[in-house]
């Protein structure tokens, strides 16, 4: 019989910083958390560099037993048709094909595919921009309201956070007390992504869906 493999040791994990800098409520992993952190002096300049920590961040901050994370979402405008010339979004329903990938989404789930229907709610909507490319926030802006408008205009009332990233910089919208997608705090432009406006604002979203978890879970099994 042979051997089982041995067990190779793990490296050891990088000290955290004193203090975290970025969300310290949020306990991220020292790797992850000295990543973001270096951000405050020297911020992504590009997309690319930006996704793989985000995404790291969003999966710590809104826990799979209740949320997905799906990066370049499949989203587009509600079928008007009875069948035929439309396909399934990633978030379960039947769409036209005018094509919109938004960066991420967070999404409340429910269960299996057959216990959820008619799809998941989208909670969060994240664009990010190029910090290097002068008309990126103007882009980035854009695209997020397009995107929020797709899932509004066909899908239901709930509250939704947009975030747009640009660097180390984000945008807020929310439609939280208007119904219309506005900066999540009147008057304010972009602020810095270590602002605890930000957390706060992704820290009640989350707990709304916590809150809402019961009511929607019955809500989509009618």
């Amino acid at each position: 019989m042979a051997n089982p493999p041995a067990q190779v040791p793990l490296p050891p994990i990088p000290q955290l910083p004193n203090p975290r800098v970025f969300d310290p409520s949020a306990q991220l992993p020292a790797r992850l958390q000295l990543r973001i952190d270096s951000w405050q002096n020297n911020p992504p300049a590009s997309q690319f560099q930006t996704y793989g920590p985000i995404s790291g961040y969003l999966h710590n901050k809104f826990p799979s037993d209740y949320f997905l994370i799906k990066p370049q979402a499949y989203l587009s405008s509600v079928s008007k048709q009875p069948g035929g010339h439309h396909r399934i979004d990633s978030h379960g329903t039947a769409v036209d094909q005018d094509r919109q990938y938004p960066d991420f989404t967070v999404c409340q789930f429910f269960g299996a595919d057959s216990d959820n229907t008619p799809g998941d709610v989208v909670r969060v909507v994240y664009e990010i921009g190029t910090k290097t490319d002068p008309l990126s926030k103007l882009e980035v802006l854009r695209q997020l309201r397009t995107y929020l408008q797709a899932i509004t205009a066909r899908r239901y009332d709930e509250w939704l956070l947009g975030v747009g990233q640009v660097g180390n910089e984000v945008y807020l919208f929310s439609n939280q007390h208007s119904g219309t997608f506005l900066s999540a705090y009147p008057n304010i432009d972009w602020i810095s992504l270590f602002d605890h406006r930000f957390t706060d604002q992704l820290n009640q979203i989350r707990d709304l869906g916590y809150a809402n978890d019961q009511v929607l879970s019955l809500r989509q099994n009618v």
